[in-house]
């Protein structure tokens, strides 16, 4: 099941009155204590306005890491001789109907 699935029977099973205005769905999740006495310290010191959005920076955070990592997973794969003669292979057709500046 994909997440956008997940969210969308969450989203089904939420009254109106739970569901927010502003495109944000409501979770629910368990979280180490230890974990969650450190989020605290930061809504407390002012660092995150509240731990909501607190955990969604570092949901964020965490998000674009394992997109980053999966992007330089796939990237590792290519051969880079392959890559450029696909580049160069349609430059010198390219470049005959180019106009000239």
């Amino acid at each position: 099941m994909s997440i956008q699935t997940s969210v969308r029977r969450i989203e089904k099973r939420q009254s109106k009155s739970t569901r927010r205005k502003t495109g944000e769905t409501r979770v629910v999740f368990t979280i180490d204590r230890s974990v969650l006495l450190q989020l605290d310290h930061l809504v407390k010191r002012k660092v995150y306005p509240s731990r909501s959005k607190a955990l969604q920076e570092a949901l964020r955070g965490g998000l674009a890491r394992a997109n980053h990592a999966r992007l330089a997973t796939e990237c590792a794969k290519l051969n880079p001789r392959v890559e450029q003669a696909f580049a160069e292979e349609g430059i010198a057709t390219e470049l005959a109907v180019w106009p000239e500046y």
